[in-house]
């Protein structure tokens, strides 16, 4: 039984009949809409790879097809006629969304807030990208979100997000704030490096208690307060070249 197809850059399924019901991996790399047969029968694919590709959110499967329902991983790197997220609701077990490099998308809308066993998502050089949902409780199983080189100002990490043990956003030039927030009781590492705008961390740094990384590298971070001195887990501190070490060295 087929478990893995790569369609490269063609779409062969004009005329599929035959059922994939073993198919674990789906990889397509086209120029044209993708045409999955809602009678494909494939119960078991679990990951979806489009990336480089020229699908758009208004591509039909998104919500035309049950073969996708038991998808867990689903990338769409460099994805370029991609102008808005997509309707993700019928992604009920959704882990992994790869949205890295996805230069038209500008903010993050709410069907997003529906992928609540969603555990890592990467929005890594959206550019454009300038608005997260205000209230992300609902993503409660997220463990990692990398925004790294996108265009947001602020982060909306909600109280909910309990679970979350990555927060990188490195190269966010126009970054002005990170969450004040004292349930951040997983986090592990925290990257701020090459945030030029960003001039404080919060007091509350200090209940987050598993920190074991803290990188505000070439950021614009005048002090460090004094509950930094509560990260008991604390192995990396880099404040190279920020305004912390600068103030150091007059």
């Amino acid at each position: 039984m087929l478990r893995f197809l790569d369609l490269g850059d063609i779409n062969p399924f004009g005329n599929y009949k035959q059922p994939l019901r073993k198919l674990n991996w789906l990889s397509y790399h086209g120029n044209y809409p993708l045409n999955i047969p809602s009678d494909l029968h494939s119960t078991k694919l679990v990951v979806v790879d489009m990336s480089n590709s020229s699908i758009t959110e208004r591509w039909p499967g998104w919500t035309s097809t049950k073969v996708l329902e038991n998808v867990e991983v689903l990338n769409l790197t460099s994805c370029h006629q991609l102008g808005r997220i997509p309707d993700f609701t019928p992604f009920k077990l959704m882990e992994k969304l790869i949205l890295e490099d996805c230069l038209e998308i500008i903010k993050v809308e709410g069907s997003i807030l529906s992928l609540t066993t969603l555990k890592s998502l990467s929005l890594k050089n959206c550019s454009k990208l300038r608005e997260l949902p205000e209230d992300l409780s609902s993503l409660s199983n997220l463990e990692e979100l990398i925004i790294d080189g996108t265009h947001l100002q602020e982060i909306s990490i909600s109280e909910g997000m309990q679970s979350l043990m990555t927060l990188s956003a490195q190269r966010c030039r126009s970054l002005t704030q990170i969450p004040d927030s004292r349930n951040f009781m997983k986090l592990q590492h925290l990257l701020l490096n090459y945030c030029g705008s960003l001039k404080d961390i919060p007091v509350s740094i200090g209940y987050w208690k598993s920190l074991e990384e803290l990188n505000i590298s070439h950021t614009g971070v005048r002090f460090l307060p004094e509950s930094i001195k509560n990260l008991i887990n604390l192995k990396v501190l880099d404040i190279s070249l920020s305004a912390v070490s600068c103030k150091n060295y007059k």
